[in-house]
């Protein structure tokens, strides 16, 4: 009997080396799409979480849910490291997200999300990845900043058929979302529980 072994991140986008130099290119980056953020900072990175079984178990975890767009990415404070140190997260990036609605709560104009990230993330490139896109993200309170939960955290570019998230696929969400794929469904349902 033969055993195989398989490793690697299916999130992470594919590289080549280009011709003439060891300089890397990331394939998968496309402007407009979410695909190649949320696979650079959910690769390397799993979670062991309890998924929120439906949209109103969504309202009941979350002390706020958002839908807006990401104005910003960038490194943490010495102060939002230690927050998320303390919180069990070595790796993190902090997302701003600019609010056009509040799908639950009452939310500031913006508010900034605390991310973790693989271990091995590097930062360059990453707000240039993540600058416009959309995103719903269902949060929950951490001193001054946000945790976004694990399977609450969706984003979508204009040139993207579905939502992506970096911790969760869509068809993870239990049937109550009512197989949601796009932040336009997912939102419904969260407005309709």
């Amino acid at each position: 009997m033969a055993a195989v072994v398989l490793s690697g991140c299916a999130r992470e986008p594919a590289q080549v080396a280009a011709p003439g130099g060891p300089e890397v290119i990331p394939i998968a980056v496309q402007a407009d799409s979410a695909a190649a953020f949320v696979g650079r900072i959910g690769g390397g990175i799993a979670f062991d979480y309890q998924p929120t079984a439906s949209p109103a178990m969504a309202l009941d975890t979350c002390d706020l849910i958002v839908d807006g767009k990401v104005t910003e990415l960038r490194e943490p404070t010495a102060a939002e490291r230690e927050d998320a140190l303390r919180s069990g997260y070595d790796n993190t990036v902090v997302l701003t997200v600019d609010v056009g609605a509040a799908l639950d709560g009452e939310a500031p104009e913006a508010v900034a999300i605390i991310l973790p990230t693989g271990p091995e993330v590097p930062f360059e490139g990453l707000p240039e990845l993540a600058q416009g896109l959309r995103v719903i993200a269902g949060l929950t309170a951490d001193g001054d900043g946000w945790n976004a939960v694990i399977d609450g955290l969706w984003f979508q570019g204009a040139k993207d058929p579905v939502m992506h998230g970096p911790y969760a696929e869509p068809w993870e969400l239990a049937e109550p979302w009512g197989g949601a794929d796009t932040l336009d469904e997912y939102a419904a349902a969260i407005r309709a529980a």
